[in-house]
């Protein structure tokens, strides 16, 4: 027969067996910038975090590609640049404007590269659609929409770069900052005109960079360069209604027909100019650059010009900041290897090359600087494509947060255990609610020394659990409900621990 107790007399009953920790997923990515739409079926998203897992439902909730518009100039030739396309001893090149005015925004691209490179799940913070200007205060403000949300533990802001030098650093700052106060995220930051060489004309962006980032909370992101040259771009993307200047286009598309049709009049051979002009005449009249609804695509069809124009576009299109695709690298490889794993000599999908070529030396400065803001290159190897290459926090000199593997796993131990202890918060602050907490702790590490994400021969030397009076706490901290335990972890070498403190309020305390 089964005891019977009185109203209000209650038996504590503690799980003789540890319960399972389950690990804190480390592959959730969180979006910042702008996009077409914010719309869900129960009304706007904007400033609201919104999971997604493709493409595609993506671009259900927050549209399409943002629609670009390109500027043709004519201008002298810069050193280490290429003009798009020349006419008659004249050399031409497009220009993108950023923000609304050109169709420049980052965002939508950015999780195409995520998902590409092996990204599975992510949240995006819409801060405001294409007819705005990219703004500083929306894109911080993307932070705050943040701080509530658990899942996220990467955080990348494309559109940062489109602001100006104070306000691009301003941001990154402000994401370093949300990232080592919650302790529980990861920020993945890109070099503005990181597509040029740092000996450009206007100046060396790594160095800008590295004065503006500030010096807090360094080891709580990384920044990687040069940009890319991707794959995203397709032939279809552009077509003349992208350009901004068509009385410009439509002058050097007849100075092109004239040029041509002066040439196929000559008996003997005449040069061609740079560009590719062809032999016969493009256009039977002049009007057909013409009609209702702008340029006819009959005409230009066969333009050299124009051809060479659409290869300018699409290759500036293509040419993008790598963060969010490292994003889809660390998502891959914690799927595959683990969060512990280094993320670095793999190769990147949807890329053809780095925007800058980076030789040994280059790299040297970058990834070991004497100011600690370390730079992780992106390099092409013959025979092995486009490689992620270095694997360093900003803070490159830090002894125990040098790497980023280091970090993003301590990051992963913080938040798995203080969610395990907060399971525990309505037991006694006791001798046999330490004891079990100590056991979880001590499966979950032994679970994670099996898998190789700590070092040692054994489980002792690869971690200890510390939890009690006279060791973690006082007697003042459990009459005051406070539960503090200490881990000790090898995620470097054996020699060497890392101390992960935990303090937890119990909720016998507050009562």
């Amino acid at each position: 027969m089964p005891e019977i107790k009185p109203p209000g007399v209650y038996k504590p009953e503690y799980a003789v067996v540890a319960n399972t920790i389950t690990e804190a997923d480390t592959a959730v990515a969180a979006f910042i910038g702008y996009t077409q739409k914010a719309d869900n079926v129960d009304g706007s998203v904007c400033n609201r975090p919104w999971l997604i897992s493709s493409l595609a439902e993506f671009e259900r909730v927050f549209g399409a590609a943002p629609t670009p518009h390109f500027s043709i100039e004519e201008k002298p030739s810069t050193a280490g640049e290429k003009p798009a396309f020349s006419l008659d001893g004249r050399d031409y090149w497009v220009h993108q404007s950023e923000g609304k005015a050109g169709g420049r925004y980052l965002l939508y691209y950015g999780i195409q590269l995520f998902f590409l490179n092996g990204g599975s799940t992510c949240q995006v913070v819409s801060v405001g659609n294409y007819d705005e200007d990219v703004s500083a205060e929306a894109l911080t403000g993307g932070l705050d929409a943040l701080a509530g949300e658990q899942e996220p533990a990467m955080v990348i802001i494309p559109d940062a770069v489109l602001l100006d030098d104070p306000a691009c650093q301003a941001v990154q700052r402000a994401c370093l900052r949300h990232c080592g106060e919650t302790k529980s995220r990861f920020a993945l930051l890109d070099i503005r005109s990181g597509d040029r060489n740092r000996n450009h004309p206007d100046g060396d962006c790594i160095e800008r960079f590295r004065a503006g980032i500030g010096d807090t909370y360094l080891s709580y992101g990384a920044v990687y360069y040069p940009w890319l040259n991707t794959t995203l771009a397709a032939e279809t993307d552009i077509g003349h209604r992208n350009i901004a200047n068509p009385d410009t286009l439509a002058t050097l598309l007849h100075r092109e027909r004239t040029l041509d049709g002066a040439r196929s009049r000559k008996s003997t051979g005449f040069p061609r100019a740079r560009g590719g002009l062809s032999s016969k005449p493009l256009f039977d009249e002049a009007d057909a650059l013409f009609g209702k609804g702008g340029f006819s695509d009959e005409a230009i069809a066969t333009s050299p010009l124009y051809a060479a124009l659409l290869r300018a576009c699409r290759a500036r299109l293509a040419v993008l900041p790598p963060a969010a695709a490292l994003a889809g690298v660390y998502a891959r490889m914690d799927g595959e290897r683990g969060v512990w794993k280094a993320p670095a000599n793999i190769a990147l999908h949807g890329v053809e090359s780095p925007a800058v070529a980076i030789n040994d030396q280059q790299q040297a400065d970058l990834n070991t600087p004497k100011d600690s803001k370390a730079v992780n290159a992106i390099r092409t190897f013959a025979g092995k494509g486009t490689l992620v290459w270095g694997a360093r926090t900003l803070a490159g000199n830090d002894n125990e947060w040098r790497y980023v593997s280091v970090r993003r796993t301590a990051i992963m131990f913080e938040n798995t255990i203080l969610r395990a202890c907060q399971r525990h918060r309505s037991r006694p602050n006791d001798a046999q609610t330490w004891t079990l907490v100590k056991h979880e702790i001590e499966h979950f590490l032994t679970g994670i020394w099996r898998r190789g994400g700590l070092m040692g021969a054994t489980p002792k030397e690869a971690f200890a659990v510390l939890i009690g009076t006279g060791s973690t706490m006082t007697a003042a901290d459990v009459a005051s409900g406070l539960m503090v335990v200490n881990v000790m972890v090898a995620m470097t070498q054996p020699a060497e621990f890392i101390v992960l403190s935990i303090k937890l309020r119990m909720e016998q305390a507050q009562s």
